[in-house]
């Protein structure tokens, strides 16, 4: 997981994190095997994003495949302390979380599924306050057997 941070000028941004979707890669990955990577840019006007706890769940990715179990379609992370330390708590910056496994359907179902599969991620985070931000969705991405 990566993050960056900006804090020019002294831009005042609302308490809620906002973000906003950059980019899903790679396009396709082999299921059990592959990995991929959400790339988001992110603001907040408090600064809150993150927590220095590496068991402080705060970014949470949905698998929008709903014939799985939630188990499987629910994945949530710990984004480190983003905070600037800055008299102006405002920030901005860019956030990559890389998700390590991709699930095929067959590995929950017995019968024959296609070749490959498609989805979608919704994505979110909540900051240290429980300010939850907007949902994005991602672009698409295709499972490989």
């Amino acid at each position: 997981m990566l993050a960056s941070l900006s804090c020019r000028g002294r831009q005042v941004f609302p308490p809620q994190p906002l973000i906003e979707f950059v980019s899903l890669t790679p396009a396709e990955v082999k299921a059990l095997s592959g990995s991929f990577e959400i790339e988001l840019k992110y603001r907040d006007g408090d600064g809150d994003i993150g927590s220095s706890r590496a068991d402080d769940k705060n970014f949470f990715v949905i698998d929008n495949r709903t014939h799985l179990p939630d188990t499987a379609r629910i994945f949530t992370y710990s984004l480190p302390d983003l905070s600037s330390g800055a008299r102006n708590p405002s920030i901005q910056g860019v956030i990559k979380v890389k998700i390590p496994l991709a699930l095929s359907s067959s590995f929950y179902f017995p019968f024959p599924l296609p070749e490959k599969e498609e989805t979608d991620f919704t994505v979110y985070l909540v900051d240290r306050a429980g300010n939850k931000s907007n949902m994005i969705v991602t672009s698409r991405v295709s499972i490989l057997p």
